[in-house]
C-alpha cells in the first residue's frame, strides 16, 4: 500500500510542474496522430501546445489507480 500512497503523492507533485507540450510514451495516449493531422491543415494553430493537457493526463492517471484498487477491493470481498 505503501507504493501505492507514494504514486498518489507524485502525480500531486507532478501537477506542480509547468508542461506546454505533453507527448506520452504511447501515440493513442495522446491522439498524435490526430493532432499532427491538424497541424498540417492548420500550421498556425499548433495542437501540440496545450498546458492543460498535462493535469487531465495526471488526473486519468490517478482515475485509473482508484478504479484498480476498487477492483482488486471487490475482488477480495467475492463481488
Amino acid at each position: 500500500y505503501d507504493c501505492r500512497e507514494k504514486f498518489f503523492a507524485g502525480l500531486e507533485r507532478l501537477k506542480s510542474q509547468h508542461v506546454d507540450i505533453h507527448l506520452g510514451n504511447h501515440a493513442y495516449g495522446n491522439d498524435t496522430v490526430g493532432k499532427a493531422a491538424k497541424l498540417a491543415e492548420n500550421p498556425e494553430v499548433n495542437p501540440f501546445i496545450d498546458p492543460d493537457e498535462w493535469c487531465v493526463f495526471l488526473e486519468k492517471c490517478r482515475c485509473n489507480l482508484v478504479n484498480l484498487i476498487a477492483a482488486e477491493e471487490a475482488e477480495s470481498k467475492g463481488v
